[in-house]
């Protein structure tokens, strides 16, 4: 094949001289800028490491090594080359460092790396926390590696990396990650048109692999074609003309051999999708990087696993059990794809000159410019010849619509393409007919719950047919959605916040003290009038009403300060809303802990939060636009050092006589699970109650009695069946579970008030109208206050003759959007556990077969500081059985 796409051109000297200058355009531009990339943030130090693209118009994700030091130092002995990817916005960033020096240490010393960012390159400069990573190197040793995964609060990734040794900086160990510097407005635009995205990250094997060409811009996954072929060729077009809409995808590719070793870093993503080969791969050489995968699923993200050939190999590859993990219904079928590529196969039976151009080696011998270019306007075309005319689509045509014009001869009609051709596009247009058949019948694309995410396994189909599976786009299309896009997932904007930060506070504390006021000036009324009168009038010193009254006014005012500083103390308060979902066959789950604190002085502690934790202020938004947020000045950059066991986040993020609010998830392997000891049996009675009325309706006469005169025969009534023993539940989790509420695979519903840590009790059947009641009663305790659902947080205005739009409320502007279709916005502001819990306990007021959920105490790992006084805290445990 000639071209991959349609060439536009003039005469064909001016097509040569328009290549040569595109070339030696290009020399120039890639010589410039290996001039600049030598010349800028100390170039010999800083890596760019980029996988090849093949043609895709999906990003490869990049990543920088920032070698230190800067220059050669042989008195520094050792050197530290640091690893990060360049991710723009707000969340998790992976860090590796690695020393190395060419002798033993003869003694053990300690490092860190500081992570800094300037305030005029990112947004919100108020956001900018400082990262320390300890280094320590011990006694003999020549090699450390530290991997970490440190938390951004802001967008854009300029960031300055500086090595330092007993708190001042090493001389020549300061470098620069580089990035796009952008206006605030600039940033602006990027930051709040990503989050509306649908962000799939592709790990494929290998960075060249046949199949990664087309997995970006198509949803089918193609076989291992010639890309010169028929088949090839019908299979680029067909990527070409039934891609999803670009303008909500947002397409990343790594390689596998740099999957992430920490499930947060997966988290800015709205699914992951590899293939079962690729897995193989991680499975083999990097079962490090198995774990953080199926953690970012217990903790609600989306992993699809395409042509697996066994369910339960995949499932047992990724740790997420042995084929008893139970499968859930698939959403609605979206055949939009599907009809897309029906459209798309039957465009391609048109001889238009675009048809051509892909199909075949070029266009016919037989075709006549004139008569082809004259259907766009022949006054202006039809000064060309035969002899002249390069028979390609002229400037302009792809701009009109040009390449789907027709071919035609001199006689003006169409040129057929050749038969081969169109036999091979009939061919294709079967294969997709048959395929949607095979999906519609055998609907072998497997769904499963697995914690609080989902795993969508595409079995290897082995089709007599190759290149076409329709099951990869109806499963892009069905993740397309709401609950995969990452800022509505995780329920938290790090960047500007909102206003459903006030939905959990702390009652009491850091409000004004209204009764109080109400006591203490009834009080001063009744002193400074009819009191002061009264003694001044007795003892003849009314002027003395001069001084009493200001003297009373401050001292009300003082007793009212100190009441409010008094009453709320000076020790800290927490509140703690806790979720956790357990996984009922691997007994690994995930907890969402959302917890305000106040502090009457600002404790000196720092807040210890656990290593693995996925932490985010939650900050107090929706009064002020982005705009507005941006122009802030910073102040006292706050710390947060990171060690093997804790985030230590400094006292700075928790002032005096304010109330803080954190977010923080956490993945907890073998925490437990609940299990059966004797199982639910069948329901006896209700069936026999059931047949009882049937024979009455079939033989209504059957209990009347027989005329007077007529013997009875003497019948004794049959024994009642005995009724199974109720069931008895094994509590493996550590905690004590009140108000527990059952649902079996039956659809019964069990009920038990209280069950200890390890004991083993028997459950109490619920009536249909207890369960509404019992369920009622594990949600409505510590409700988030209020029923505040999102206002429109944004509005436009004009500047300079542009209209800007003024972000108050970014996850209201991403459902707002409409990209994603329609829907409730109450039900999607809190984060995709708390959706779920409200699902169930809320809206249906039901669970799903085999899933429990029920009250426990709150957990130590919730908790950031020690000595914490915990008020009106509630933690709610759901999830399923094996």
């Amino acid at each position: 094949m000639k071209s991959n796409r349609v060439e536009t051109g003039g005469r064909p000297v001016d097509r040569w001289r328009g290549s040569v200058t595109a070339s030696l355009i290009f020399l120039a531009c890639g010589c410039v800028a290996a001039i600049a990339d030598g010349q800028s943030n100390n170039a010999p130090n800083v890596v760019n490491s980029r996988f090849p693209i093949s043609g895709a118009p999906a990003s490869n994700q990049r990543f920088q090594r920032i070698r230190l030091p800067r220059a050669a130092n042989t008195a520094l002995g050792f050197s530290v080359v640091v690893t990060i990817p360049e991710f723009n916005e707000a969340g998790y960033l992976p860090v590796d460092v690695t020393l190395r020096s060419p002798r033993a240490f003869p003694a053990d010393r300690s490092f860190v790396l500081r992570l800094e960012q300037q305030p005029a390159d990112v947004i919100p400069a108020t956001n900018l926390v400082q990262i320390d990573i300890p280094i320590r190197v011990a006694e003999r040793s020549q090699f450390v590696n530290v991997h970490h995964a440190v938390p951004r609060y802001t967008w854009n990734r300029p960031m300055t990396v500086t090595l330092m040794e007993s708190g001042m900086p090493i001389p020549g160990c300061q470098a620069t990650l580089t990035g796009p510097v952008n206006g605030q407005s600039q940033m602006i635009r990027e930051a709040t048109s990503r989050e509306r995205l649908v962000r799939p990250l592709w790990i494929s094997s290998t960075a060249s692999a046949p199949n990664n060409q087309w997995i970006e811009s198509s949803p089918y996954v193609i076989d291992d074609l010639d890309p010169d072929s028929t088949r090839g060729r019908l299979m680029r077009l067909l990527a070409m003309r039934s891609r999803m809409p670009q303008d909500r995808w947002g397409w990343t590719r790594i390689d596998a051999a740099m999957a992430f070793a920490d499930w947060r870093i997966y988290n800015r993503f709205s699914y992951v999708t590899l293939g079962d080969a690729t897995l193989g791969t991680l499975a083999k050489d990097r079962v490090d990087r198995i774990t953080p995968l199926s953690d970012w699923v217990l903790s609600g993200g989306a992993l699809v696993v395409l042509d697996s050939p066994s369910v339960q190999e995949t499932l047992a590859t990724l740790g997420l059990g042995d084929g008893r993990v139970a499968e859930r219904d698939p959403p609605s079928v979206d055949w939009t794809p599907v009809n897309a590529a029906k459209s798309a196969a039957q465009q391609m039976l048109e001889p238009s000159i675009e048809n051509w151009v892909l199909l075949t080696d070029g266009l016919p011998p037989q075709a006549d410019a004139m008569q082809t270019d004259s259907q766009m306007n022949p006054a202006s075309y039809g000064q060309y010849t035969e002899t002249i005319n390069p028979m390609v689509p002229m400037t302009g045509f792809e701009e009109f619509g040009g390449r789907a014009l027709p071919v035609l001869d001199k006689q003006g009609r169409r040129i057929r393409l050749p038969a081969d051709l169109r036999d091979a596009v009939i061919a294709l247009q079967s294969d997709i007919d048959a395929d949607r058949q095979l999906f519609l019948q055998s609907g072998d694309t497997k769904w499963f719950r697995v914690g609080a995410g989902e795993l969508v396994v595409i079995p290897d189909k082995r089709r007599p047919y190759s290149a076409i599976d329709l099951s990869w786009p109806v499963v892009q299309a069905q993740l397309a959605t709401l609950d995969h896009v990452p800022i509505v997932r995780r329920g938290v904007d790090p960047l500007i916040g909102d206003q459903r930060y006030f939905r959990w506070l702390i009652p009491g504390v850091s409000q004004p003290p209204v009764y109080a006021f109400i006591g203490f000036l009834s009080v001063f009324v009744i002193c400074v009038g009819p009191l002061s009168y009264y003694w001044t009038s007795k003892t003849g010193r009314l002027h003395l009403m001069y001084a009493i009254a200001p003297v009373l006014a401050l001292g009300t005012t003082g007793a009212l300060l100190a009441y409010g500083v008094i009453s709320d103390g000076f020790d800290v308060t927490a509140r703690a809303r806790q979720i956790t979902v357990v996984d009922g066959v691997s007994g690994h789950a995930t907890q969402r802990d959302r917890v305000t604190y106040f502090a009457g002085m600002q404790p000196s502690d720092d807040l210890k939060f656990l290593a693995s934790d996925e932490v985010y202020p939650y900050r107090q938004g929706g009064q002020r636009t982005m705009h507005q947020i941006a122009q802030d000045s910073f102040r006292n950059v706050p710390t947060v050092l990171i060690d093997d066991e804790y985030q230590h986040f400094d006292s700075q993020f928790l002032p005096s006589r304010d109330q803080r609010q954190f977010v923080a998830q956490r993945v907890v392997r073998d925490l437990g699970k609940l299990s059966w000891v004797r199982p639910p049996g069948l329901e006896i009675r209700p069936v026999l109650e059931v047949l009882e009325t049937v024979q009455q309706q079939l033989d209504p006469m059957s209990d009347n009695s027989s005329d007077e005169g007529e013997s009875q025969p003497d019948v004794q009534p049959a024994e009642p069946m005995p009724a199974s023993p109720p069931p008895v539940l094994s509590n493996g989790l550590p905690w004590k579970l009140q108000n527990l509420v059952i649902r079996g695979d039956d659809n019964r519903y069990w009920y038990v008030p209280v069950v200890k840590a390890g004991e083993e009790i028997e459950l109490r059947q619920l009536k249909d109208s207890e369960i509404g009641k019992a369920l009622g009663m594990v949600f409505r305790q510590q409700r988030l206050s209020g029923s505040y659902e999102m206002v429109d947080r944004s509005r436009s205005s004009s500047t300079y003759g542009r209209t800007a739009t003024r972000y108050r409320d970014l996850i209201y502007d991403v459902i707002q959007s409409g990209v994603f279709g329609r829907a409730d916005l109450t039900r999607y502001q809190d984060g995709a556990l708390e959706r779920e819990l409200q699902e169930q306990l809320l809206f249906q007021s039901a669970l799903q077969p085999n899933q429990f959920v029920g009250l426990a105490p709150i957990t130590r790992s919730a908790i950031a500081l020690d000595d914490v006084e915990v008020v009106e805290s509630i933690h709610f445990v759901m999830g399923t059985l094996p």
